[in-house]
């Protein structure tokens, strides 16, 4: 995949890096287009024709998700979103994102990912440490985000080089 395509994941919305500033794109939109953008970075064991983007438990990205993949194909595959209650069967997913509103139940829901090719990604410091794949954070008021590429091969998902180069250590 191209260079700049990989850097795509580094601007929150159509905008210059320049102009992106948190009254510009607010923090769930940003996190939407992360989401849809890992989907290009990453092969899942199994070809479909679809790529299912779960929420599990609390949604904070609603419409702004949604809105992002109407229409949408990543590698061929449609794109579409699903929402899943916290005791709801997610496996149908290929990326699950876990809220930071989910924290008490994040180590339930990473137990029952265990061992599935589900891109896991949450919001919480402890995210990785119980067994998640991504955890997106803000820092200095930019979005970035840590992979778990041990994790991740666990669960037979090939990362691109050029998504591990922008993770941050």
């Amino acid at each position: 995949m191209a260079l700049s395509a990989v850097l795509c994941l580094l601007v929150w919305s159509g905008e210059s890096p320049a102009q992106v500033t948190p009254n510009t794109v607010d923090e769930y939109q940003a996190k939407a287009t992360f989401l849809i953008n890992f989907g290009k970075f990453i092969q899942w064991p199994s070809p479909g024709d679809t790529l299912v983007i779960g929420i599990v438990g609390h949604d904070p990205l609603g419409p702004r998700l949604d809105g992002a993949v109407k229409n949408l194909t990543i590698n061929g595959r449609i794109v579409v979103t699903r929402r899943f209650g916290v005791h709801e069967d997610f496996t149908s997913s290929h990326i699950l994102f876990v809220s930071h509103e989910e924290e008490k139940r994040s180590r339930e829901i990473l137990a029952r990912a265990r061992g599935l090719a589900i891109l896991t990604v949450g919001e919480t410091a402890s995210f990785a440490r119980e067994g998640g794949i991504v955890r997106l954070f803000v820092e200095h008021r930019r979005l970035r985000f840590q992979i778990d590429v041990k994790a991740a091969e666990e669960v037979g998902l090939k990362l691109h080089s050029g998504l591990l180069a922008l993770a941050a250590r």
